[in-house]
């Protein structure tokens, strides 16, 4: 599957409301932070 695909199929997904479709288009170790770091960030899935 290319790139472009995937994002439609995991756009697709969020838009019925799949989010276990929409959590495995990430990377189990990612992680989202914010311009400044802070306690809001998201070290990992446990934490969110």
């Amino acid at each position: 599957m290319d790139h472009e695909q995937h994002v439609r199929e995991t756009w697709a997904a969020l838009s019925r409301g799949d989010l276990e479709t929409v959590e495995a288009a990430f990377a189990a170790n990612g992680r989202w932070r914010a311009v400044e770091d802070g306690e809001w960030n998201c070290e990992n899935r446990r934490r969110s």
